[in-house]
């Protein structure tokens, strides 16, 4: 079985079973055509401007497609945040076990597993500062 993860720079978004029947590929495809266009919107508007109309258009599919996989901007947002986090926290996992022991070693695996993943996950920057900004 493939999987494929959106944060991995190399690939599109979640996980997509190959050995699943088309249909349901399908239906994890123009999910995760949704989630790629989510995270690109509120990459570039912030989550507060973003709206489900922009998300849509950039995913080439209507708004009613949309809430056929998320109840609402809040829900597709906090999945993509679900999502990076998990990835995130693989990494991370990854680092400590490629890591020499002792703890200044593992600490440095994870700033390192940090620092290189920042940069892929603008989306929850954009977030923090419009939340930080408005409080």
């Amino acid at each position: 079985m493939t999987k494929q993860s959106y944060f991995d720079p190399r690939v599109e978004f979640m996980s997509i079973p190959s050995d699943l029947p088309r249909k349901e590929r399908e239906k994890l495809l123009r999910r995760q055509a949704i989630l790629d266009a989510a995270s690109r919107i509120f990459a570039q508007k912030g989550f507060e401007r973003a709206t489900l109309d922009e998300i849509a258009e950039a995913a080439e599919f209507g708004k009613g497609t949309i809430y056929n996989y998320f109840s609402s901007k809040e829900e597709l947002f906090f999945t993509l945040l679900e999502e990076g986090r998990q990835y995130f926290q693989e990494l991370i996992q990854q680092a400590l076990n490629r890591a020499e022991t002792g703890h200044k070693k593992k600490s440095n695996a994870i700033l390192m597993c940090v620092l290189s993943s920042f940069a892929r996950m603008k989306i929850i920057s954009k977030y923090s500062q419009s939340k930080c900004t408005s409080r």
